[in-house]
């Protein structure tokens, strides 16, 4: 079943960590937050959680931030939404990669929340909203349809229709225990083509872990199959330098995480 997108605003303001939606998250399919100017999307959990959203790279006076990250929590019955946590990494010029954390850090990197936005209403009565097509010569209104989902992560996702039948792929990892997280990829053209996706995980205060995936599209690009992963265990604590090693292991983290695969804007 194909959707055509449509978004409410819940709440804008000042860079805070936390804020108040006019609703709750239940009413939306994700939720899509601006976090240190980079749009995110957040799962719609309708009950208290812990998961992680990306804020995004940056690059300061000799500073390369590689990846940087937001534990989060949704509470108020699905209407609050809290930064509690966060990580960086990066490499200070030619140094060794290390770790910021939330340790000490808190003042002002923990406040980066400037807008929340519901993302194709499930239900409830909306006051104000954008997503009306465009009319006009060259827009083409977005689309999704999902092509597979598993209750489980498997190694082996079986799609309904082609991906290579898409512009683009939405593919949504972890597990509704853990984090969830979603990203956007460019669709396949071939069997073969690879695909290399990351992941966060971690459902406690003291457990974060960044992972990649490699994934081989099969089967006239319906079948997804997973290729192996390495996982990195960097937590929410400083360290200068990080010295601090992947596992490849078979499991969820860092074998399967994949569990939905969206296709977008068909061809």
């Amino acid at each position: 079943m194909s959707e055509i997108f449509n978004r409410t605003l819940l709440w804008s303001g000042a860079a805070a960590s936390s804020c108040t939606m006019s609703e709750p998250v239940q009413n939306f399919k994700y939720l899509q937050v601006l976090l240190n100017g980079k749009y995110c999307i957040v799962p719609a959990y309708s009950a208290i959680s812990i998961a992680k959203i990306c804020g995004g790279a940056a690059y300061w006076t000799g500073q390369s931030y590689l990846d940087w990250q937001y534990q989060y929590s949704i509470t108020n019955s699905g209407k609050t939404l809290s930064l509690n946590n966060f990580q960086m990494i990066y490499q200070d010029k030619s140094s060794a990669p290390c770790l910021f954390g939330s340790a000490g850090n808190r003042a002002s990197n923990i406040k980066k929340l400037t807008e929340v936005w519901g993302v194709n209403r499930v239900s409830g009565t909306p006051e104000s909203a954008i997503g009306v097509p465009y009319t006009g010569v060259g827009w083409r209104a977005y689309d999704e349809t999902l092509l597979a989902s598993s209750t489980a992560n498997v190694s082996s996702l079986t799609l309904s229709e082609p991906a290579s039948a898409f512009n683009r792929i939405r593919v949504t990892v972890g597990t509704s225990a853990e984090s969830q997280n979603s990203f956007e990829y460019n669709a396949p053209m071939q069997d073969n083509d690879k695909l290399t996706v990351k992941s966060y995980w971690g459902t406690i205060a003291a457990t974060n872990a960044l992972c990649f995936t490699r994934y081989q599209w099969l089967s006239g690009t319906t079948v997804l199959s997973s290729l192996g992963g390495k996982g990195f265990s960097i937590g929410w604590a400083s360290a200068n330098p990080w010295t601090g090693t992947g596992t490849t292991s078979n499991a969820n983290w860092t074998w399967r995480p994949i569990y939905a695969v969206y296709g977008i804007n068909r061809k």
